[in-house]
């Protein structure tokens, strides 16, 4: 009996033997399968993402362009005699500054997941910034604009290097680091206390009193 169970054994243990490997050949392949698979599909996503975060950096630069485009008050007069003031063409009139400040926001809204928090935290501070220059002269002519540009121009041409900046770092080192995404989880404005000492140093309320005239409408 034995003897019949051990050549019963050795016929089928190399058919016992190959069965495993075939089955061990295929758990191996469809396990390989499952681990390209999703391979290939965070690499497709990590493509999308990262295009997505080009997209977004190249629209807040040329957000920040229009920021620091200059053009001239009185500038087809023909007079070459007075010194040129020149001021932000987005101040051009009440609706150029609203047209702006409304694509500012929609920019910022919609690239907002797509750029470093810390890019993303200086932006909201800007907006804040139009924000308050929205509510200051809302009652304002709109011819009083160009003027308003005049005395605050130089905030605009930093907020735009600011920007560029830090744009840019995307651009040199930024590209594939991780704190790119999910910046969701952190808080997306500075402290109340850096908001108010960066906005203490802008043109905005230092040259407060100086500005305070065009809050009333029709005065140059």
């Amino acid at each position: 009996m034995e003897d019949s169970l051990i050549g019963l054994i050795d016929k089928y243990f190399t058919s016992i033997i190959a069965v495993m490997g075939t089955l061990s050949g295929i758990l191996v392949t469809q396990i390989f399968n499952i681990f390209s698979k999703n391979k290939d599909y965070n690499l497709k996503v990590s493509e999308k993402i990262l295009d997505k975060r080009i997209d977004a950096n190249e629209s807040i630069l040329e957000i920040s362009k229009r920021m620091r485009a200059i053009t001239a008050i009185n500038k087809d007069s023909g007079n070459f005699d007075s010194p040129v003031e020149t001021y932000p063409i987005i101040f051009e009139s009440k609706k150029d500054f609203n047209d702006f400040f409304n694509e500012f926001s929609r920019v910022l809204n919609s690239k907002s997941h797509f750029l470093s928090i810390e890019l993303f935290r200086y932006l909201n501070f800007v907006q804040d910034y139009f924000l308050t220059i929205d509510q200051w002269f809302r009652d304002s002519d709109g011819n009083d604009f160009p003027r308003i540009g005049i005395v605050i121009k130089e905030d605009l041409i930093d907020f735009s290097s600011q920007i560029t900046n830090h744009a840019m770092l995307f651009f040199e080192k930024g590209a594939y680091e991780k704190k790119y995404i999910n910046q969701s989880r952190k808080y997306h404005k500075y402290t109340k206390e850096k908001t108010d000492l960066l906005l203490s140093n802008t043109l905005l309320i230092s040259k407060q009193e100086e500005l305070d005239k065009f809050k009333i409408a029709g005065i140059l």
